[in-house]
């Protein structure tokens, strides 16, 4: 029996260069593959696409959007785009066989989701943001990053119910669902584990300042580039550089924050060591991994370092100083005055981003998957919530917040909702608090 190739839809949107990077690397293999951004993205990530007319004309639409000022002339730009998008999905229909969803939204969220079930296409959903984490242990929804505005308690209720919801009907309808595990929270069923698959970094300009940062002895350089203020521990990592310079540490400190992605190379290029996130729930997200390919370590924080190595096969254990928030100013200390113990660490980073990383390994991963040759150890089977501390936060915050959940009456609208992750999260919080 003759196998046919696979003819692979990537959509519809993109999360840190993952989706173009997977695009690339698919490519690459030989496979017949389309990625369809449907906005214009700032960052500008370097990979090359092949686009069409309809992609083109929905990112054209919602900058037309975004830009009026009428606001009869932002409805029509706003229709307008509604209508391509539908011209775009007829399309794809017709032209490929598997379709890969970003996070939790198909087209129009999960609304047309079964449709691709009816016409029998296979659906593969990669999670790498909030939709299966608890919105009280989300930093991003807590600080109000992505709505301009901090939730009341009512709206952790809400949005727990609303994002349980929203899960549920990925799980009855996906074919195959990709999280990291420290983010899995609201998942009730068996799914992949991104941990042993991978981020890719894909195609990176030129190292033009390594060798010029090798033989030079000078100040040590510190990079911290949040993609966002709010939930990375940027105010309390300038707290902790500023009292280390009183203890007579000497180091250089920059910070960028929203630059496009060439410009974020460079900094990347010329800097001794990264310091990333203080609450992460992952210990070499994609900014580390990017800083690795230039041989430049990075430290990192979160509760979920006390047994990450758990989730991890053992060669794919990600080389950074990824620490509890409570030492990471001693992580910190070390970098700056342990220049051997930098520079090694950098050089592991490297080698293993370089090996396990690229654009066409996790493309290869992502391949195997799809075709059902999953190794058993990439399986997970959601129990209990293991990374409670979740992301962005600090555990007395999420205590305060669970707190105050409690105080107005949210178990009783969470058990109506049969919404049995939170409530679990809720009743070990109190517990703890108690």
């Amino acid at each position: 029996m003759k196998q046919t190739k696979n003819r692979i839809f990537i959509g519809l949107s993109e999360t840190s260069g993952y989706y173009g990077r997977l695009y690339e690397g698919l490519v690459q293999a030989g496979t017949d593959c389309f990625f369809a951004p449907i906005a214009p993205n700032k960052h500008q990530y370097g990979y090359r696409l092949k686009t069409n007319i309809l992609v083109r004309a929905c990112q054209a639409t919602i900058v037309r959007s975004a830009s009026s000022a009428n606001i009869l002339l932002k409805a029509l730009w706003r229709g307008s785009h509604e209508c391509l998008k539908l011209c775009l999905l007829v399309w794809a229909l017709f032209r490929f066989d598997i379709f890969i969803f970003n996070g939790g939204n198909c087209f129009w969220g999960v609304k047309d989701i079964w449709i691709y079930k009816l016409l029998k296409k296979r659906l593969v959903f990669i999670c790498l943001g909030s939709l299966t984490r608890l919105p009280f242990t989300d930093g991003s929804f807590v600080t109000g990053i992505y709505t301009g505005k901090k939730p009341s308690i009512e709206d952790f209720v809400s949005e727990s119910i609303k994002r349980q919801k929203k899960v549920d009907i990925i799980e009855k309808y996906t074919d195959i669902f990709i999280n990291l595990p420290s983010q899995a929270q609201l998942n009730r069923k068996k799914y992949v584990s991104l941990c042993n698959i991978g981020i890719p970094v894909g195609r990176m300009p030129e190292d033009t300042c390594h060798r010029k940062a090798k033989s030079a002895e000078c100040t040590v350089k510190i990079l911290h580039a949040p993609s966002y203020i709010g939930c990375r521990g940027t105010y309390e990592f300038k707290k902790i550089l500023d009292e280390l310079k009183e203890e007579g540490l000497s180091f250089q400190y920059t910070e960028v924050s929203g630059v496009k992605n060439e410009e974020l190379m460079k900094q990347l290029q010329e800097c001794d060591f990264l310091i990333d996130e203080l609450y992460s729930d992952t210990p070499m997200a994609t900014l580390a991994e990017e800083a690795a390919f230039y041989g430049k370590p990075s430290v990192v924080a979160g509760y979920f370092a006390e047994k990450y190595v758990n989730y991890y096969e053992k060669d794919l254990i990600p080389p950074s100083l990824y620490v509890t928030p409570e030492n990471i100013k001693q992580a910190i200390r070390k970098m700056i005055e342990d220049k051997e113990f930098r520079e090694e660490l950098g050089k592991k980073a490297q080698l293993f981003v370089k090996k396990n990383c690229t654009s066409q390994v996790v493309a290869e991963k992502i391949s195997r998957v799809i075709a059902g040759d999953i190794p058993e150890t990439w399986i997970m089977n959601p129990g209990g919530i293991d990374n409670l501390y979740g992301y962005g936060l600090s555990r007395e915050s999420i205590k305060e917040i669970v707190s105050e959940i409690v105080k107005i009456g949210g178990k009783k609208k969470l058990e109506k909702a049969n919404n049995s992750r939170a409530l679990e999260a809720i009743n070990r919080f109190s517990d703890m608090v108690r």
